[in-house]
């Protein structure tokens, strides 16, 4: 029996959760600080095209993907603090 389940993806955090890794596995595996990583996640900071392609690159995904979510986090944090 094969049970298909599609795993809705909101976000670079939702990205990081489905392959498995903790927020220190990624950052480590960038060779960055997990609290950046953490702030990059929540939209706290910008990214550069180098750390987009790296996180792409990271999950075996695109760059417009990456981008895409990230800047959908954006967005949501935005709207929560106007």
């Amino acid at each position: 029996m094969v049970i298909k389940v599609e795993a809705k993806i909101e976000n670079l955090k939702d990205l990081r959760v489905m392959h498995g890794l903790t927020l220190t596995e990624a950052a480590a595996r960038m060779g960055i600080s997990a609290s950046y990583l953490s702030n990059i996640e929540n939209g706290k900071t910008g990214m550069d095209i180098d750390r987009a392609s790296q996180i792409a690159r990271m999950y075996n995904s695109d760059l417009n993907s990456v981008y895409r979510l990230y800047t959908a986090t954006k967005k949501r944090r935005k709207k929560k603090y106007k």
